[in-house]
C-alpha cells in the first residue's frame, strides 16, 4: 500500500528546522553587532556555543522525524541518534574562513546556521546507513539550482558509496531543503517530482554537472530580477512584495548596515540597534493569537537600502523618527496600533513616502 508524507507535516518539520538555523544565525550576527569583529577568540566561543545549543535542537528534530517514518512504514529498527556536532577546530575554520570571505562579518550567521543544519541532515543519513535505507533529498520553498540537481537523482540507498564521510557536504544556509527516508519504495513525500526536476536538470544548456547548474542559476537569478525592476516601478505589486519578503530576510543577516547608518544619520550605532530590532527582528503584539513579526514593506525596505547607501531622502529620516517614537511608545504600554497614530501625527513617514513615490514617475502605476 502506497503511503506519501502530507505535504503539511513536511513543510512543519522543514519549517521547525528552519526556525533553528535562523535563530542561531540570529543570535551570532547579534553578537557580533554588539561586540564587534576584532576579537576572533570571543567570535569563536560564541559561535561553539551556538552550535553546540542549536544542533542537537536540529539532530533530535530529525530523530523524531525518522522515528516517526520508521513507524509508519513498520519498519523494525532502533530509534533513531543523534548526529556529533562539530568540533571546536571546524567552528573556528568556519568562522575565520568567513570572516576572510566577508571581512564585514555579513556572513557569520550563515556560516553558523549551516553546522546547525547539516547536524539534522547527518543525522538522517547516518541513521539510513545504520538501517540501510533510502534517501532523498526534498527541494522546500525558493530551492536554488544546486539543490534542485541533488534532489533530481531521486531515491537512492543509503551506502558507503553514495553516503561520502560523515557529513552532507552540499549543506549551505538559507535553504529549507531536507534529507527524508524510507525503508520501502512504497513510501513517498507529498509533492516530490524528481523526474520533473530531472528533465529540467537535463534540459539545462551545458556539457558539464557544473555548467547545467551555472545555467539553471542564471535563469533563476533572471527571474529574480525581472521581478525585483518590476517591483520597483510599482511599489504595490506583487514582485515588490516579494522583493520586500527577500530583503527584509537580508537585513536581518547583515552587520554592516547599522555603522553604515549610524555615520551616514548621526544617531548612534545604538540607537541605530534598536530601529533595527524592532522594525525586522522582533515580534510584537498586532491583535493577533500571537506575537509577530511586521509584515515585510518594500518601501520601508528600498529606505532602508538608501539610509546604508548614504543616498537618504527626508522621508527616510523620517522612518527613523517613527520607529523610535512608535517604539518608546509601545513600551510604556500603548498598543502598536495606538502607538503608530500617534506617531505619525508628528512623524508621518506613510505621507511622506506617498508624496515622494507619487512624484517620481518610474515609480508610479505601469
Amino acid at each position: 500500500m502506497a503511503v506519501k508524507i502530507a505535504a503539511t507535516k513536511w513543510k512543519a518539520y522543514t519549517a521547525s528546522l528552519a526556525r533553528i538555523n535562523q535563530r542561531a544565525a540570529e543570535e551570532m550576527i547579534a553578537f557580533a553587532s554588539r561586540n564587534g569583529l576584532s576579537d576572533r577568540k570571543a567570535l569563536t566561543d560564541y559561535a561553539m556555543a551556538l552550535v553546540q545549543k542549536y544542533s542537537e535542537g536540529s539532530a533530535e528534530l530529525a530523530c523524531e522525524m525518522y522515528d516517526a517514518i520508521a513507524k509508519l512504514q513498520g519498519a523494525n529498527v532502533q530509534p533513531a541518534e543523534p548526529a556529533e556536532t562539530p568540533d571546536y577546530g571546524e567552528v573556528a575554520r568556519s568562522v575565520n574562513g568567513t570572516l576572510k570571505q566577508s571581512p564585514d562579518g555579513n556572513l557569520l550567521g550563515d556560516s553558523v546556521s549551516r553546522l546547525v543544519k547539516r547536524a539534522g541532515a547527518d543525522t538522517m543519513l547516518k541513521n539510513a546507513k545504520r538501517d540501510r535505507a533510502e534517501f532523498a533529498w526534498i527541494p522546500s520553498g525558493d530551492s536554488c539550482a544546486f539543490c534542485s540537481m541533488i534532489a533530481s537523482r531521486g531515491w537512492q540507498p543509503a551506502t558507503n558509496k553514495t553516503v561520502q564521510g560523515d557529513h552532507a557536504e552540499h549543506i549551505h544556509a538559507n535553504c529549507q531543503c531536507e534529507f527524508a527516508i524510507r525503508f520501502s519504495p512504497s513510501m513517498d513525500v507529498a509533492g516530490y517530482e524528481p523526474e520533473k526536476l530531472r528533465e529540467e536538470y537535463e534540459n539545462a544548456e551545458g556539457n558539464t554537472p557544473q555548467e547545467k547548474v551555472n545555467s539553471m542559476r542564471r535563469a533563476n537569478y533572471a527571474e529574480k530580477v525581472s521581478d525585483t525592476v518590476t517591483g520597483a516601478r510599482d511599489p504595490n505589486g506583487k514582485a515588490a512584495e516579494k522583493h520586500a519578503v527577500l530583503y527584509y530576510e537580508e537585513i536581518r543577516k547583515r552587520i554592516a548596515d547599522v555603522p553604515k547608518i549610524s555615520a551616514a544619520t548621526g544617531y548612534s550605532e545604538d540607537e541605530i540597534m534598536k530601529i533595527k530590532k524592532f522594525l525586522f527582528c522582533d515580534k510584537h503584539d498586532l491583535g493577533g493569537a500571537e506575537p509577530e513579526l511586521f509584515k515585510p514593506d518594500y518601501i520601508i525596505a528600498e529606505s532602508w537600502r538608501r539610509l546604508q547607501e548614504g543616498k537618504t531622502e527626508a522621508h527616510d529620516l523620517t522612518l527613523l523618527k517613527h520607529e523610535m517614537m512608535e517604539k518608546a511608545l509601545m513600551d510604556q504600554g500603548y498598543s502598536q496600533e495606538e502607538a503608530h497614530i500617534k506617531t505619525s501625527k508628528i512623524y508621518n513617514y506613510d505621507k511622506e513616502a506617498s508624496e515622494y513615490y507619487g512624484k517620481h514617475k518610474k515609480y508610479r502605476e505601469e
